[in-house]
C-alpha cells in the first residue's frame, strides 16, 4: 500500500471546505455529521481493504479532525477510498466522500501500528561478527515505523552481520547476510528430485557461500558445472529451471 504525504493544515483546509460544501444542507437542517461514527466507519473499512489485500493485521486509529468543523450529515452511504500518492508505513490517509447535492469530501489521516516479534541486537556486533544467541533477543516492535523488512527466520545462527549494529538495532534483511559455511574446493552431496526420484551426486563447490546462497558447483563423474542452492555444510540442491 502506498501512502502519501499529509499535514494538519492541509487537513483542516479539506475539512473546512468540506464544511462549505456542505453548509446550505445544515442551514436547512439541524442534523449534523456524526464524526466519531465517520472515524470509527473509516477504521473499519480500511482494516477490512488491508485483510483483503492480505496485509499484516494492523491496529488503526483515525485521527481528530478540528472540533469546530460541522459536516452536514449525509443522507447517502459514506464513500472511502485510499488517497493517492501515498508513500508512508505509518499512515495512509483515506478520502471520506458524501454524495448529497451539495455533498463534502475530506482526507483523514490514519495512524497504522503492525506489533511484531522481532530480532533485536542486545549488545554492540561489530561487522562480519557471526551472531550467536548472547547476540540478540526477542521484542515486540511496531513494525511499521521501521525503515527496513524486519528479519523473520525463526534462528540467526546461520548469518552474520554486514556492518557494525547498535545495541537495540531491530535486525533488518538489509543488515545480515549469511555466514559462509562452504568453501570453494570442499566435497557435497547434491540432491535433485526428478518426479517421485531422488538423485543424488557428488559435487565439488565452486564459489563460496551460506544458507540458502546459490552457487557453482561440479559433478565429479561428469565434469558438468551446475547451479546448487546451499541447504547445510555438507548438502546442496539442484536449481530447478523456471
Amino acid at each position: 500500500m502506498h501512502h502519501a504525504p499529509w499535514t494538519y493544515r492541509a487537513g483542516l483546509a479539506l475539512a473546512l471546505t468540506a464544511f462549505l460544501l456542505g453548509q446550505n444542507v445544515s442551514a436547512a437542517s439541524a442534523s449534523v455529521q456524526n464524526v466519531a461514527a465517520l472515524r470509527l466507519q473509516a477504521e473499519q473499512w480500511l482494516l477490512a481493504q488491508m485483510a483483503h489485500s492480505g496485509e499484516e493485521p494492523a491496529m488503526v486509529r483515525a485521527g481528530e479532525l478540528d472540533p469546530r468543523v460541522k459536516l452536514a450529515a449525509c443522507t447517502q452511504p459514506l464513500s472511502f477510498t485510499i488517497a493517492p500518492g501515498q508513500n508512508s508505513q505509518q499512515k495512509v490517509h483515506v478520502a471520506v466522500s458524501c454524495s448529497d447535492k451539495p455533498g463534502w469530501r475530506l482526507f483523514l489521516p490514519m495512524s497504522l501500528s503492525r506489533q511484531q516479534w522481532v530480532w533485536v541486537a542486545n549488545r554492540t556486533i561489530m561487522a562480519a561478527t557471526p551472531f550467536n544467541a548472547a547476540h540478540w533477543q526477542r521484542q515486540r516492535r511496531d513494525v511499521a515505523s521501521l525503515p527496513c523488512a524486519a528479519f523473520d527466520k525463526d534462528t540467526l545462527t546461520a548469518y552474520e552481520a554486514k556492518m557494525t549494529l547498535a545495541s537495540g538495532t531491530v535486525l533488518c534483511e538489509n543488515v545480515l547476510r549469511a555466514k559462509t559455511i562452504v568453501e570453494r574446493g570442499r566435497s557435497l552431496t547434491l540432491t535433485a528430485d526428478q518426479g517421485s526420484i531422488q538423485i543424488r551426486a557428488v559435487v565439488e563447490a565452486l564459489d563460496n557461500g551460506g544458507i540458502g546462497q546459490r552457487i557453482r558447483v561440479r559433478n565429479n563423474s561428469t565434469g558438468r558445472i551446475i547451479d546448487a542452492v546451499i541447504v547445510s555444510a555438507s548438502d546442496v540442491e539442484l536449481v530447478r529451471a523456471n
